[in-house]
Parts: C-alpha cells; structure tokens; sequence
C-alpha cells in the first residue's frame, strides 16, 4: 500500500549576501525558466531518463540514476498536468525527497537530489540567507508513483 512519501516542488531558489546593501540573488537561473533549446523538457511530464535533467537545466545537475522532473506548465496542455501551477513564471522542478524500498520492491530507498551553480564563491565568515518554495498537494506524489510504477503502487 502506499505510505506518505515526499515529492518536492521546488521553484525560485534564492541564496543572497546578507551584508550587502541590495540583496543579490547568487543562484544561477533559480526560477528554473532557462532551459536548453536542443534539449527542451517535455510539458508536464515526468522525466524517466537520468541525463535528461542534466542536458535541459542550465547550470543544474543531478546524480547518476536520479531522474528530477522538469515541470514546463501550460494551460493549454492536452492532458491535464498532475503538477500544481509554478508561484510563478512556467517552470519548476520535482524531486522524490523519499520513496521506500519496499514500495516499489527495490534494493534500498530512493531519493532525488540536485545541485546548482552560484554566480560567485561563498565567502568565509559571511551570513547569507537561503530561500526556496516547495509544494506538496496530497494527491501529486500518488499519482506519480502510480504513473511510474503502475495503479497497484
């Protein structure tokens, strides 16, 4: 049966300098909405392909095996996307934070992880402020296993 598991939503990451006067945001492309021309995302659609998150997000990544989403919203979608709207502009990404082994009869437990670039280094001894938006409705997590991995999951 299905147990509570976390799929997180992120979208507009946000790391600033807290000694600065105007807080500059040193997250490269954190509102997700950059992406790679060669290698678009799929409109609302789950990525099933590890290299796929790597090769479409600028200056993002993820580990070998881990397939983050990359959710491109649109209105105008032919199906109905599983994903509630991005706060704001058209992107955001999806992560399983925790799937159970034993969900899904695999070997240990699954989580996503991904990384970004800063526009420069962290300063040593400097204070800096980490912002980021998550969502998780109740039902996005259930129908994406059961999107992966069948309707028993």
């Amino acid at each position: 049966m299905f147990r509570l598991i976390a799929i997180a939503n992120f979208f507009l990451l946000f790391v600033s300098d807290m000694t600065a006067q105007v807080p500059n945001n040193l997250v490269l492309n954190p509102g997700f909405e950059e992406a790679s021309k060669v290698y678009p995302a799929p409109i609302c659609a789950f990525n099933k392909i590890n290299t796929s998150f790597d090769k479409a997000m600028p200056y993002w990544n993820t580990f070998q095996g881990q397939t983050p989403d990359i959710v491109q919203w649109m209105d105008d979608a032919k199906n109905p996307c599983v994903y509630p709207k991005p706060r704001t502009g058209n992107r955001m990404i999806g992560i399983i934070n925790y799937l159970p082994k034993d969900d899904v009869n695999m070997p240990f437990d699954f989580h996503e992880l991904v990384q970004g670039t800063l526009k420069e280094p962290l300063k040593i001894g400097a204070t800096y402020r980490i912002e980021f938006f998550l969502q998780q409705p109740a039902n996005t997590a259930q129908k994406h296993l059961q999107k992966v991995y069948g309707k028993a999951t």
